[in-house]
């Protein structure tokens, strides 16, 4: 009886081992979509407790604002 090995069977595509990757990504940007309220149009509350005002106005100048 002969060796068994895997040195011969057949090698999967390179496609193949890409799509594992491409799929998560996919499926995860599907459940952020879902869980999001932007998946249901947009629709969400307002920003700055209710206001539509942008935050651009409430900047003070001559005060320094740091972003993190």
């Amino acid at each position: 009886m002969t060796s068994m090995s895997d040195f011969d069977a057949p090698k999967k595509p390179a496609w193949v081992g890409a799509l594992v990757p491409v799929l998560l990504v996919l499926a995860s940007a599907g459940l952020y979509w879902f869980l999001s309220a932007r998946g249901e149009g947009g629709g969400g509350d307002p920003p700055n407790g209710g206001s539509t005002q942008s935050l651009g106005t409430k900047l003070v100048n001559g005060k320094t604002y740091y972003l993190f």
